[in-house]
């Protein structure tokens, strides 16, 4: 897979995805229903972006000097001992982060290929649904002039990544991501139904694993877990296109 820049506004696109859904008329389903197998396409992710929470990572590489008092008058300020920098010159953090977590910038499965996958192995059969093809390809983008070449079909499901982290601070990390689900007219190009799986890693998904762990045996781990986060996001998104859950976001 080549690797692409991180892209930073990954973070942010759960919001977005969310201002997004679209619910599947009943005309549609009844229509997409009789129809024939739908083609399942996916849309290459960016590199993960490390996501450290409460950003202890920066307090600790870049504030050393620093700490949270509260004045008499109980409003918060930080106070910074003579002559340290605040934050560190040279982004520091930044540096570190980079460094170790660079083995596992390029993941052994794609996100948003493993979803659609999972998708179509654990959602063909639903009945009463629309039918989706065997073979899941990937796509540009889920605008109309990138799905051409199906044309002639009743509709194309498209996948991609709106989150892609690896959660952690030091020196272990928890792949973690959300996808969207968007299903495209192809005639029109009218989004018949958009939604998402944005619920955040619980507290029993599996612990962080070091960079060398990852990637070890052409990273057996770290595709087992994306491949596990894979088949839940898809579970989620079929129940709702069945609307049988609530709406992502």
């Amino acid at each position: 897979m080549p690797r692409r820049p991180v892209v930073l506004a990954v973070l942010a696109g759960g919001l977005s995805a969310c201002l997004s859904t679209v619910p599947l008329a009943p005309a549609d389903a009844a229509r997409l229903g009789g129809s024939p197998p739908i083609p399942v396409a996916w849309i290459e992710s960016p590199a993960p972006a490390v996501y450290c929470p409460a950003d202890e990572g920066q307090k600790v590489w870049e504030y050393p000097s620093s700490r949270l008092e509260t004045t008499p008058s109980g409003v918060p300020v930080v106070r910074v001992s003579a002559g340290a920098g605040w934050p560190a010159p040279g982004g520091a953090w930044q540096t570190i982060q980079d460094q170790w977590t660079r083995s596992i910038q390029v993941p052994p499965v794609d996100p948003a290929a493993a979803t659609a996958r999972a998708f179509v192995e654990g959602q063909g059969a639903a009945p009463g649904g629309p039918t989706w093809s065997r073979e899941v390809v990937e796509v540009r983008s889920a605008r109309p002039r990138d799905l051409e070449r199906w044309s002639r079909s009743a509709a194309v499901l498209v996948f991609e990544v709106v989150r892609w982290d690896l959660v952690g601070c030091f020196f272990e990390y928890k792949p973690w991501f959300d996808v969207r689900a968007t299903l495209v007219d192809t005639a029109s190009g009218r989004v018949e139904w958009r939604d998402q799986c944005g619920e955040g890693p619980p507290d029993r998904w599996p612990k962080g694993a070091a960079p060398a762990e990852l990637s070890a045996n052409d990273g057996a781990l770290y595709a087992r877990i994306i491949e596990a986060r894979a088949t839940q996001c898809a579970n989620t998104l079929g129940a709702r296109l069945r609307g049988v859950g609530p709406p992502g976001g």
